[in-house]
């Protein structure tokens, strides 16, 4: 089936599988998902376009479909592609993405899974990309973009 499908691990070595977490009619190609307070945010690219789906889940594992739209960071559509937890003990989400084609690493906060907002202190782009440089996320000792 086409969608984003999840394994559980205790140990982060041995994974079991554990079924489709989010369902689509389309290709995807990629997912970002993190906790919030009691809910969980799954934002998936659809493979022809960078207009993401909103899905959100209660246990992490099922995901219902919340909206598709355009996610903008620094007012720019951005392909959405990490987040980290709390910052602080502050309930909310520091979020990575790039804007395409090739503009940089971009950083946005939510405290509500849904709403992008400037981080105080932080100047977009965070990592910009020159030009002949590649946009992935590699070690920096690398000279392959691939790490």
């Amino acid at each position: 089936k086409l969608g984003i499908h999840y394994a559980e691990s205790t140990d982060g070595i041995v994974w079991r599988y554990g079924g489709i977490a989010f369902e689509s009619d389309e290709s995807v190609i990629d997912s970002m998902t993190f906790k919030l307070g009691d809910t969980w945010h799954m934002y998936v690219l659809p493979m022809g376009g960078i207009d993401m789906i909103h899905a959100t889940s209660s246990d992490g594992k099922t995901f219902v479909a919340e909206g598709q739209a355009t996610r903008r960071i620094a007012k720019k559509p951005s392909v959405l592609s990490h987040a980290s937890a709390a910052i602080d003990g502050t309930p909310s989400t520091i979020i990575l993405g790039f804007q395409p084609p090739g503009k940089g690493v971009y950083m946005a906060q939510t405290s509500d899974g849904t709403t992008l907002e400037a981080v105080p202190g932080i100047t977009n782009p965070i990592i910009p990309v020159g030009n002949g440089d590649a946009l992935f996320t590699r070690d920096a000792r690398s000279k392959s973009p691939l790490g």
